[in-house]
Formats: C-alpha cells, structure tokens, sequence
C-alpha cells in the first residue's frame, strides 16, 4: 500500500520507504519497526491510539519487547522525518494520559500500488513503446518483479540449512567488526550510531557465557529493540566455526539466548 500526503510525499508501507511526487527515487527509507508504527498510526488516522494499543501491534505482536521509552523513541524519530520532508512534525500529536493520534489535519490519500506496479509505471514513462511491444514488456515487468520477489522470499527459506548459512549473512547480516578471532554480525536493522553500543554489548555477552575467540568463527546476534535503546530485552547470539578448506559449510554453532538482558551502561 501506498500513502500520500499533501506536500507531495509518498509512503510505502511495504518497505518503510518514502518518495517525493514525481519521483522514483527513495528520498528516506526508516525501520521496518518504524514503518509499521507509521502505518498503524496511518489506519487510525484522526483516531486517539493508547500506548498499550500501539505497543500490542507494533511490538508484542512482532515477538518484540515494548516499552513506553521505545515507544517514544521512535514517536521522537518519527516527528524528525516528517520535518526532514517537509511535513509538519506536529500532526503526530501526543494526547497526554492516553497516547498518540495522527491528525486530520494531514490529509491522506491511499493507492494500491505495490512494488511491482511502481516499477512497471516507471518503465512505461521512461520507455514509451507502440501496443504490439508493450505486451512483450509487460511479460518482463512480470517476471522481474517475480523474480525479486523470490529473492526477498529465499533466504526465508534457507535459513535453517546450515549448507546455505554463510549465503544468508552475506545478504542480511551487518558487519559490527571482530574481537579476536571472532567476526561479529547483527542481524537487526543497524543504523551507523548503534554499532558502538553493539560491539559494547558482544564483549559483555563473550565474558558472560565464556565465549573463545581464540579460533576463528563467525558470530551471529539479534537484539531487540529495547536492548539498543538502554533497556531490558531479548538477545540471541550463536557463535559459528567453519570447517577449514570447506567454502559455505557451517557444520556446528553454539546458541544462547537471554529474555531479560540487560546492556552495560
């Protein structure tokens, strides 16, 4: 689905990112924790949102640990992108003692174009062909978009091979950097600020379960949201050794996993 607003700026709620009118290109693209905050705030527009409502369908039902503090996080970030795109930050208003509303005041309109169809109205525009070729262009548009639409789903699908694993955090994880021997990899979204708290954080994890780094590995974590933002949350860390001479093969990771983590200050 796509929003937009007056002011020329559109939102796809499929990928978080937004547009400016008239133009193809991304102009910002936010979380994907963020986007859905903006999407729920979108359905309800003109509507009073609790916290615990939004905190529900944002996070909870996402498997993620909520906070007021996240919550307020991202409100605060939210408002700053709207600013940044000339929308007017205020029309995410705050309702003291009961939560948040997007106000009518911006108003909104909606289509149903989706990845697949932005690109294909794209290509028209930039490629204006007589009936009988448009045909044969369309039939590419189709398996372009079907095309990468396999290659978002794929890793999805392999993600529990240990054969395919080393193909995996190429395309999805973030490099954090390496203690050692050890090559770290998040696989949340990381924005440049965070990986300093991050790499805090996997030096207190490699003390607390007595992580070696003295052969080379690989290092997966996944951090909640609340764990990046200071507060208690949930953490998966797997530690990988690879076989020498073999390309791609992962044959043993150690796991741990805590539900009340709480980062170093």
């Amino acid at each position: 689905m796509i929003y937009i607003f007056d002011g020329g700026v559109s939102f796809r709620s499929e990928d978080s990112a937004f547009f400016i009118e008239d133009s193809d290109e991304v102009a910002i693209t936010i979380s994907l924790t963020m986007g859905r905050l903006l999407t729920y705030l979108i359905e309800h527009h003109g509507e009073v949102c609790s916290r615990n409502e939004i905190l529900e369908h944002v996070w909870d039902a996402y498997g993620l640990q909520s906070s007021n503090n996240s919550l307020n996080k991202y409100i605060s970030d939210l408002r700053k992108t709207f600013s940044t795109l000339g929308l007017d930050p205020n029309t995410i208003a705050t309702v003291p003692r009961l939560g948040f509303m997007l106000s009518l005041d911006l108003k909104i309109s909606y289509s149903q174009d989706s990845l697949c169809s932005r690109s294909e109205k794209s290509s028209e525009a930039e490629n204006p062909v007589q009936k009988g070729n448009k045909i044969v262009s369309m039939v590419t548009i189709v398996f372009l978009c079907l095309t990468f639409l396999a290659i978002l789903v794929f890793p999805f699908i392999v993600q529990n091979s240990s054969r395919e694993a080393n193909l995996i955090y190429k395309r999805q994880a973030t490099s954090i950097g390496k203690v050692k021997m050890c090559r770290i990899f998040s696989l949340n979204e990381m924005p440049s600020n965070f990986k300093s708290a991050t790499k805090n954080i996997v030096d207190d994890l490699i003390k607390r379960h007595g992580i070696s780094c003295e052969r080379e590995s690989t290092v997966f974590m996944n951090l909640s949201d609340a764990v990046l933002l200071g507060d208690t949350g949930r953490v998966f860390f797997a530690q990988c050794f690879k076989t020498p001479g073999i390309k791609n093969k992962v044959p043993s990771c150690k796991s741990f996993y805590e539900m009340q983590y709480n980062a170093p200050v």
